[in-house]
């Protein structure tokens, strides 16, 4: 009878030993910071979700775009929407671990106008065209730069909003995400 408890003792020792083992040898170890590596997604089969999948989220979905928010970034998700009624507007927001970032781009907004008539927020001039910059508490804390992206047509905007847990992004980072990506728009 003692021998048999012995070699259950025995047996559950060497058991934890080998799972202890096991998650050493497979923890991750610390290595510097990884390298970016865009998740592939899946293409979705609507028209106007297929549209933006391909035109706006390449756009902001790039590294040097969301490490302006988040670094390392790491995409966790993606998700897009349109304007069933004629695709007047498309978007594309990319979640991040403590932010997410979207990408409005459409027409029938003329911002220069909107500038003027704006009582909140911060008049501004990026890549000389008229935009906006808010901050408002929608499920989160929530910057949006809003800009005038095409010179041939007053109506064309693009909308850079950065909703975070905690806090705004502030007005230079969501100027630089414009300058890297409003020149890249399609007209």
């Amino acid at each position: 009878m003692r021998g048999q408890k012995l070699l259950g003792w025995l047996g559950m020792l060497g058991m934890s030993g080998l799972l202890v083992y096991a998650v050493y040898t497979n923890w991750p170890r610390e290595q510097g910071p990884r390298p970016y590596v865009a998740p592939s997604f899946a293409e979705p089969s609507e028209a106007g979700h297929k549209r933006a999948f391909h035109e706006i989220c390449p756009l902001i979905n790039r590294p040097e775009v969301l490490a302006l928010v988040e670094t390392p970034p790491e995409v966790h998700g993606q998700g897009t929407s349109f304007d069933p009624d004629g695709m007047s507007y498309l978007s594309c927001n990319v979640k991040l671990p403590t932010r997410a970032v979207r990408l409005d781009v459409g027409r029938g907004v003329d911002v220069a106008a909107m500038t003027e008539a704006a009582t909140g927020g911060h008049k501004l001039t990026v890549l000389g065209r008229p935009a906006i910059y808010e901050q408002e508490h929608l499920i989160a804390p929530t910057a949006r730069l809003t800009i005038a992206w095409d010179p041939s047509d007053p109506s064309a905007y693009a909308s850079i909003a950065v909703f975070q847990n905690q806090g705004y992004a502030d007005e230079a980072t969501l100027v630089a995400m414009a300058e890297l990506i409003v020149p890249n728009l399609k007209r």
